[in-house]
């Protein structure tokens, strides 16, 4: 399965939840988060949690479960459990070539 605009959305509210992103930034700003930390948070690794507590499961658990991992706000449910590795580490690597052209002044990423 592939990354959707739902999942999009939650890692928006995670942003904000964790302070990464504020209710003053621009829909670019917001956006170029959202690459940002697709580019560089391996979710095959360490997982997103939105919500952990000693009544969750422990990562390792998920980890052991899933290749992708990234937890809703209930600490129970995996969003990605569907998704492959394959299919993450392509999104990865179209959230750095996103963020190369938003970082290029020329916009141009194939360089």
């Amino acid at each position: 399965r592939s990354f959707s605009g739902f999942l999009a959305s939650m890692l928006a509210v995670h942003l904000l939840q964790t302070r990464r992103v504020g209710n003053t930034m621009s829909s670019y700003q917001l956006l170029r988060m959202i690459f940002k930390t697709l580019a560089t948070v391996d979710w095959t690794k360490n997982g997103t949690f939105m919500h952990q507590d000693e009544n969750t499961p422990a990562p390792a658990d998920f980890h052991g479960q899933y290749e992708v991992v990234f937890v809703d706000d209930s600490g129970h449910l995996n969003l990605t459990a569907h998704m492959t590795e394959a299919s993450y580490k392509e999104l990865v690597g179209e959230a750095q070539i996103a963020l190369r052209c938003l970082d290029s002044s020329a916009g141009d990423a194939s360089n």
